[in-house]
């Protein structure tokens, strides 16, 4: 049983080290600090794992639990309450659709002017096809 959680955890670190490769602003939302090079990467067991720092588990390193169950916020570790999370998560998925939307008209506005390219070189083509036919057939086109 141990050695299939130990799997588990393996495959959530593996997945949170990539994760936290392309964004280190990740760490701010989990319980402890850590990093994935050799030598200092988190365990994989119970005890050892990052949590997020809203997670009810006793191993909760923001979280000082008492015996009667009782949960208080670290005071050393209380940088953001679980709002102040909340509302970062929302702030960088607004910055992130902001982005996204600036790059989806920049690409309309390439396709337009490709677009308007494309349609004053068949104008011109046509153009010049014409003035040769005309030619051809003896008219002139004004």
């Amino acid at each position: 049983m141990y050695d299939k959680a130990e799997k588990y955890y393996e495959a959530a670190l593996e997945l949170l080290a990539e994760n936290y490769e392309q964004d280190a602003s990740l760490g701010m939302y989990f319980d402890r600090n850590f990093d994935f090079t050799e030598g200092n990467k988190p365990g994989p067991d119970i005890e050892s794992v990052p949590r997020a720092k809203t997670s009810r588990s006793i191993y909760n390193e923001y979280v000082q639990h008492s015996k009667a169950g009782d949960r208080t916020i670290t005071p050393t570790l209380a940088e953001a309450s679980k709002a102040d999370i909340k509302a970062g998560i929302v702030e960088r998925a607004l910055v992130e659709m902001a982005t996204t939307y600036a790059a989806l008209e920049n690409t309309l506005a390439a396709v337009k002017t490709a677009k308007m390219a494309e349609d004053l070189a068949n104008a011109a083509k046509m153009k010049r096809q014409q003035q040769v036919r005309s030619k051809l057939s003896g008219t002139r086109e004004l």
